[in-house]
């Protein structure tokens, strides 16, 4: 069951990335060589790696079983991947001086797979930690 409250954050994080992801090209800073060496698709990671955790925030899956939670992480990282693509598409379409990049859906679809990872990690965490009783 979706909980609006609780999707707000991620919300918030698609809609900064749209604004990011939306400015006109004459608004972004200009590269040159050194654009081989940028922090460019490292961020776009990291965006979408976000997206991806804080998407599972809006189900109710806090005490389900680790099949049902796995289920939401990998449709969070499709989403997530599906909205990169889409910023990608709408840049080109609609943003002057900006076009559509593969590298950046790559990296977009790899922060989300970062991100599965991340949320799969920290349930094994918090799993390891339930059964144990302090002695």
């Amino acid at each position: 069951m979706i909980r609006p409250a609780a999707a707000l954050p991620a919300l918030a994080w698609a809609l900064l990335i749209l604004v990011l992801c939306l400015l006109p090209g004459k608004d972004l800073p200009d590269w040159s060589w050194m654009d081989l060496f940028s922090l460019d698709k490292p961020v776009h990671a990291l965006l979408f790696a976000v997206l991806t955790v804080l998407i599972p925030r809006a189900w109710n899956i806090a005490d389900t079983d680790g099949r049902r939670a796995m289920r939401v992480y990998w449709t969070a990282a499709v989403m997530a991947t599906a909205y990169g693509v889409s910023t990608e598409w709408m840049q080109h379409a609609f943003v002057p001086d900006r076009t559509a990049d593969v590298n950046d859906m790559i990296a977009n679809a790899l922060g989300a797979l970062l991100g599965v990872v991340y949320l799969k990690r920290r349930d094994g965490a918090r799993n390891s930690t339930k059964g144990r009783k302090d002695v």
